[in-house]
């Protein structure tokens, strides 16, 4: 999570170098956390779907394990 913060803001300051009339104090932190907001819920979707498809697989294999038994 820190390292797509910190991408965050070394994109948001690329972008004020690249564009520095229009970048205002309140554009930039508004840039930084439009960046960071939407590499977060990737992130977070990701996982869910990981641990989703991971909880399955384990699930079963403890089932077909105990109706072995």
């Amino acid at each position: 999570m820190l390292d797509d913060l910190t991408r965050s803001v070394k994109e948001a300051v690329s972008d004020g170098i690249q564009d520095p009339p229009n970048t205002t104090d309140g554009s930039f932190f508004e840039n930084i956390m439009t960046r960071f907001k939407g590499r977060l819920l990737f992130s977070a979707v990701f996982f869910l779907i990981f641990g989703a498809v991971a909880l399955f697989i384990i699930l079963m294999v403890v089932f077909f394990v105990f109706k072995s038994l």
